[in-house]
């Protein structure tokens, strides 16, 4: 299901998508628990340190 979702009118980036995944992050369990992967393609604002960091933690 969904957990989190957001919405922009224009152009997503660094900041927005920042901001997005420290949302989704909040509904998110420790592994292996329920809610608690995420799947991201390679797109470049996906690999950032900072995204990586966060999610990992």
């Amino acid at each position: 299901g969904i957990l989190h979702l957001k919405i922009v009118q224009g152009s997503f980036n660094h900041t927005l998508f920042t901001e997005f995944i420290k949302g989704l992050l909040d509904q998110m369990l420790p592994f292996p628990e329920p809610n608690s992967v995420i799947v991201m393609d390679n797109f470049r604002i996906h690999k950032s340190d900072e995204i990586v960091e966060m999610i990992h933690d």
